[in-house]
Order: structure tokens, then sequence, then C-alpha cells
């Protein structure tokens, strides 16, 4: 089975305080490799992101998958 990474939550500070953000993938079609669109959404902002800084986020705290329905 494969997975594709469709979302991530970000959580900045400390534990008894700080901020979440998150990072969605709102590609119409996550099992293509080649389309990613990803976004950044901190409260009232959308910002867009490269692949590369969603994979490389040190601050990642709950990660969310989708299960592949075609067969690779």
């Amino acid at each position: 089975m494969r997975y594709d990474l469709i979302g991530v939550i970000d959580h900045l500070g400390t534990t008894s305080g700080g901020h979440y953000i998150a990072f969605i993938n709102m590609a119409t079609n996550p099992e293509n490799e080649r389309e990613f669109d990803w976004f950044c959404f901190n409260d009232t902002q959308r910002t867009p992101l490269m692949q590369q800084q969603v994979e490389d986020n040190p601050n990642a705290y709950v990660l969310f998958y989708q299960l592949r329905t075609k067969k690779v």
C-alpha cells in the first residue's frame, strides 16, 4: 500500500502556549506525483508553498495521509 501526504499541522511555541499553522495539499489529484498544490493557512492568510518547504519542515506536529486507490 502507498499513502500520499495531504496535510501537515505545525505547532510553534512551547507546551504551555503557541500557535498552530496548517499546510494543505489542495491538488485535485494528490496521487499524481507531478501535481502538488501546497498552501500554508495561518489565521486569515493563505500562502502558496513549494513541496520542498513542506517536506523539510522541522515543526511538523501532525501529519495527514491518504491511501492511494490506484495500483503502483
